[in-house]
C-alpha cells in the first residue's frame, strides 16, 4: 500500500478581531521604528554639528598658535648682520626709579622671554575681556615655546615685585609681566592710586606664576590667591585666576552667575579697596634718595583680611555678596 507522505499545510485564518489587533500592533510597531529611527539621525546630526565645532576651533587655535611662533621667531635669532635681538631691546630703559634690592627674580638667568605686543593698537578686540584674554593667552604660548629652544637671548628676570615706574605706568614696563599688566590696567574704573598699585601686585605675582610656573614662584602667591582644586580641574578663562576671594573665584570658574564680563569688571574694580591707612605713604625715599615702594605695602596686600568690596557691588550683585567680604562706605 502506497502512503501519501506530502503533508497538507491548512493556512491560518485569523478572525476580524484578530486582524485589526495585528494591524494595531503593526502601526505602533512602525511608529516606534521611525522615532527611534529619527532619534539617531538627529543624534548623529547633534554630534556631526559638534565635531565640526571642534574642528572650527582646533583650527582656529592651531592658527594662533602659528601666528604666534611666527610673530615672535625673529626675536630668537641673529639677524642679518649679526646683530642679536634681545628681550632687553624690547624692553624700556626709561626708568626713573630704582628697583628693590636684592629681589629674588625668575627665571635664571639664560631662559628666553619674548617681548610682548598690543594687540590693540589699533585695536583688535571687541572688548577689553577679549583682548585681555588674547594677550595673556599669547604671551603664555610664547613664553613655554621659547623655554623649549636654546637660550640665545641676554634675559632679564622677572622680580618678585614690579619697580616704582611700573606701578606708576611710566614707560612700557620693566619686563614681560609688567607690559601686560601697564596695557591691561591704563583704563577707568579703580578707586584710587592704592588700589591700582594692589591690583598690579596681585595680578603680578599670579601671571610670574604662571609663566614661569615653579615652587619660588607659588611661594610669592598669597596662599588664598593660589589656584583652588576648583580651578586646577576645571578649564577657565583667565582672568577669574585674579579674583581675590576664593568662593567668588570657584563660582566663576564654574560659571554659576550670568554676568556681562566687561560691566562686571568695571563694579568689580570700581567696588575693590585693599583698606590701606590713608596715614601710610605708598612711596618713600630710602638712605640713598632712591624712590622705593613701602616694604609694608606688599605685606598688606597679601593679608587677606584687607581686602573688600563696598555695599554698591552688593547691591547689585547680592548673589555673589555671601562669597566676598563687603564693607560699607566710609
Amino acid at each position: 500500500m502506497e502512503s501519501n507522505t506530502n503533508k497538507v499545510h491548512k493556512s491560518r485564518r485569523r478572525t476580524p478581531m484578530q486582524l485589526e489587533r495585528k494591524r494595531v500592533l503593526d502601526k505602533e510597531l512602525q511608529r516606534a521604528k521611525r522615532e527611534s529611527d529619527r532619534d539617531r539621525l538627529l543624534q548623529m546630526q547633534n554630534e556631526v554639528h559638534q565635531m565640526r565645532e571642534t574642528m572650527d576651533y582646533l583650527k582656529s587655535t592651531s592658527k594662533m598658535i602659528l601666528e604666534t611662533v611666527s610673530a615672535w621667531s625673529p626675536h630668537l635669532f641673529i639677524q642679518p648682520g649679526g646683530a642679536v635681538v634681545t628681550a632687553q631691546s624690547q624692553l624700556s630703559k626709561d626708568s626713573t626709579f630704582a628697583v628693590a634690592a636684592n629681589q629674588p627674580c625668575w627665571p635664571p638667568t639664560g631662559r628666553s622671554m619674548p617681548a610682548v605686543d598690543c594687540l590693540c593698537q589699533p585695536k583688535a578686540h571687541a572688548s577689553y575681556g577679549e583682548c585681555f584674554e588674547r594677550t595673556v593667552y599669547t604671551a603664555l604660548i610664547g613664553v613655554h615655546y621659547h623655554s623649549q629652544l636654546p637660550a640665545v637671548l641676554s634675559v632679564p628676570c622677572i622680580p618678585r615685585l614690579p619697580s616704582v615706574s611700573d606701578l606708576l605706568f611710566l614707560g612700557l614696563g620693566e619686563n614681560l609681566v609688567s607690559r601686560i599688566i601697564i596695557k591691561m590696567l591704563r583704563r577707568p574704573g579703580f578707586k584710587d592710586l592704592v588700589s591700582t598699585f594692589a591690583t598690579f601686585l596681585i595680578v603680578y605675582w599670579v601671571l610670574r606664576y604662571r609663566f614661569f610656573p615653579s615652587p619660588e614662584t607659588r611661594a610669592d602667591i598669597p596662599e588664598w590667591l593660589r589656584p583652588t582644586e576648583v580651578q586646577d580641574n576645571t578649564p577657565h578663562p583667565i582672568w577669574t585666576d585674579f579674583i581675590h576671594f576664593p568662593q567668588l573665584r570657584n563660582a566663576m570658574v564654574l560659571e554659576r552667575f550670568k554676568i556681562v564680563r566687561d560691566d562686571f569688571d568695571f563694579d568689580y574694580s570700581a567696588s575693590m579697596t585693599v583698606n590701606w591707612p590713608s596715614w601710610q605713604p605708598l612711596i618713600i625715599q630710602t638712605e640713598t634718595f632712591n624712590m622705593v615702594l613701602n616694604p609694608d605695602f606688599p605685606v598688606h596686600v597679601s593679608t587677606f583680611s584687607n581686602w573688600s568690596l563696598d555695599s554698591d557691588f552688593a547691591r547689585k550683585y547680592p548673589k555673589m555678596a555671601p562669597l566676598v567680604t563687603i564693607r560699607p562706605h566710609d
